[in-house]
């Protein structure tokens, strides 16, 4: 019961602030339990070339998370930003 509720307001909170923030919209679709419920935000944004690319980012990043899992007692070098 929580967990959808997590789930639609997750998606909401998605797909309002996408035309806005898209780097907020992500973080949102990232925090998703499941990875196909950002089907429905996708969706419902009008197509365009910036939310196809964020949609293959958004899959891309999903594909290399579960290819290279992290470890327990190790940061993974997706978590890790160098200057």
């Amino acid at each position: 019961m929580i967990a959808a509720f997590l789930i639609i307001v997750l998606l909401q909170l998605a797909c309002e602030a996408l035309p806005n923030d898209m780097t907020l919209s992500l973080a949102y679709l990232l925090a998703l339990p499941q990875v196909v419920d950002a089907n429905k935000c996708f969706e419902k944004q009008p197509p365009s070339a910036l939310s196809l690319q964020l949609a293959s980012y958004y899959y891309s990043l999903q594909i290399y998370a579960h290819l290279a899992p992290c470890f327990k007692d190790k940061c993974h070098p997706l978590y890790r930003v160098s200057f």
